[in-house]
């Protein structure tokens, strides 16, 4: 299989996608352009999102009510997204106010666009995240969580090589 091959099957499997519509490669728009010049759906963001071809065979009417659909469905994304990174620093040991205050720290002061929300709340959700594996490694006895990753990969090698 030649790297264009495994490419496609990468980009088609949609493991590049991510939660955070800003960080995702598709930008919250469901699909994206890989560098085999071809569109791919987003295992995220593209349900109910139509292909290229589809919308480009759309009457003015049908086109209009897909775009207001579109704009419902990215408010309903960036919320979904938002309490996706809530619920992961609930799980981490926060309380409701914890997670609340610390995303407005995050934030800083003033308005923000739900995108800015879900930035700040993946942020928060990362460092509780990073915070939690740094504290298991401690406890096993490396003197951090990329330590025990060296140590896990070297033991994954030495596996691989036995077979």
């Amino acid at each position: 299989m030649n790297s264009m091959e495994l490419e496609f099957r990468y980009m088609e499997s949609g493991r590049w996608a991510e939660m955070n519509p800003s960080k995702c490669p598709c930008g919250g728009r469901g699909y994206v352009l890989s560098d085999l010049d071809t569109w791919h759906k987003c295992s995220v963001h593209g349900d109910g999102v139509v292909d290229m071809d589809e919308e480009e065979g759309m009457s003015d009417a049908e086109r209009e009510a897909y775009v207001a659909g579109r704009k419902a469905a990215k408010r309903a994304m960036f919320a979904e997204a938002f309490l996706y990174f809530a619920n992961a620093a609930l799980a981490a040991g926060l309380s409701k106010a914890e997670v609340r205050a610390a995303v407005r720290l995050e934030a800083g002061p003033g308005e923000h666009s739900p995108a800015e929300w879900v930035d700040a709340a993946d942020a928060v959700a990362g460092r509780l995240a990073r915070d939690v594996a740094e504290r298991a490694a401690r406890a096993r006895g490396y003197s951090c969580a990329l330590e025990r990753e060296w140590d896990n990969d070297a033991r994954e090698e030495r596996a691989e090589a036995r077979r």
